[in-house]
């Protein structure tokens, strides 16, 4: 329980510029409040640490400082957890009208799916079934999310047939051929990426940017990522066909339309390129007041490293980069493997979670990729 003396601190704290700043990690700066003196306070799982005589002194190795921190961790986390689930078995709609205003219409026997439940518009008498996610695929969709989830962990559509026909339990058993698994590659992928480029995720305040670059029909591009630093969510890409700064500023526009924010720090290496385009874009008036991007230069070595971006640089790199996976810069396929890297893939550095999932945002699914596809299919809003 606070103590009015430490609840004073924490009003005069929180309402006063610069009485708390963050260093780096789990280290914050904290200023005195009666003097001029500050001092370094660290607060995590395994060990608090704070460098003021209070500190010192207590018997319970806490001080204001602490608490104060730790309240304000806690409030953070809250915020975080504020969860948009995912619906895995969303209403259908009219495809013709996108009306909800429908009755059954009796039930349709089908060979690979069974009985399917047919429905009657009552406002254009259009007949349709649910089972209208997955279009005319004679393949169930467990067969279908399956190749999808393989194609994106970097096998091609080849060693995908070879694993399914290792994997059939009989002889009569059809296996989906390579080039119809690409087929749904270019299809859903595309579909569960524009569909989920609507969710705007809670940011932090320091973000990372770097460039890829690829060899496309033996024409050099650029492929331009902006990423959360915390979150490891990747907010925007872009390819350019240059590192001039024209061609870095589209990335940089759509990470601060989709965040509807721009960071206080932004980390990246010494290309002036993205100094330019990063000055050019990242300003914004927020609360009445001027709010600009501090760009910071991050290297591969020193205190400060961009190493989170290097290693996203190199996940996204050694999908796109295999042979025959993209041939032009206008594949959607790279979107769809961002896709996956935001909202299925788990990450050992956020415990387990996606970079989705750390940022607010949970699929409530056995099955994510059923769950996505059909939401996209009925275009269910993500609020």
């Amino acid at each position: 329980m606070a103590t009015k003396k430490i609840r004073g601190y924490f009003d005069w704290a929180i309402s006063t510029k610069g009485a708390i700043e963050k260093i780096d990690g789990d280290k914050w700066l904290m200023k005195s409040e009666r003097s001029s003196e500050t001092y370094v306070t660290s607060v995590s799982s395994k060990t608090t640490y704070c460098g003021c005589p209070g500190f010192k002194l207590g018997r319970d190795g806490e001080c204001k400082h602490i608490e104060l921190i730790k309240l304000l961790t806690v409030v953070a986390s809250a915020a975080y957890n504020q969860v948009v689930n995912l619906d895995v078995n969303p209403d259908p709609m009219c495809p013709e009208c996108e009306s909800k205003n429908y009755i059954k219409d009796g039930t349709r026997d089908t060979t690979r799916k069974g009985y399917v439940q047919r429905y009657e518009c009552k406002d254009c008498r259009k007949h349709f079934s649910k089972n209208l996610e997955y279009g005319r695929k004679w393949y169930p969709p467990e067969v279908i999310t399956e190749a999808l989830s393989l194609y994106c962990r970097g096998l091609s559509s080849r060693k995908i047939e070879d694993h399914m026909r290792s994997q059939r339990k009989s002889e009569d058993e059809k296996i989906p051929r390579h080039n119809t698994i690409s087929v749904w590659g270019r299809t859903f992928l595309a579909m569960m990426a524009e569909y989920l480029s609507q969710w705007a995720p809670s940011v932090s305040q320091i973000w990372s940017m770097d460039d890829l670059h690829l060899k496309l029909s033996d024409i050099k591009h650029y492929l331009y990522m902006v990423a959360d630093y915390n979150h490891r969510f990747v907010l925007s890409h872009d390819m350019g066909d240059s590192k001039a700064a024209d061609d870095v500023a589209p990335v940089t526009l759509k990470a601060k339309e989709r965040a509807g924010d721009v960071p206080d720090i932004m980390l990246r290496d010494g290309a002036r390129n993205l100094n330019k385009a990063i000055k050019e874009t990242n300003t914004m008036v927020k609360n009445g007041a001027k709010k600009k991007t501090h760009q910071v230069l991050a290297h591969l070595r020193g205190n400060v490293t961009n190493l989170r971006h290097e290693r996203l640089n190199r996940t996204i790199g050694e999908r796109i980069r295999l042979p025959g996976t993209i041939k032009d810069k206008g594949s959607k396929l790279i979107a769809g493997f961002i896709m996956f890297y935001n909202f299925i893939r788990r990450h050992m550095a956020l415990d387990g979670k996606t970079p989705a999932e750390s940022a607010g945002f949970t699929i409530v699914a056995t099955n994510p990729w059923d769950a996505i596809i059909r939401n996209a299919f009925w275009g269910v809003k993500l609020q």
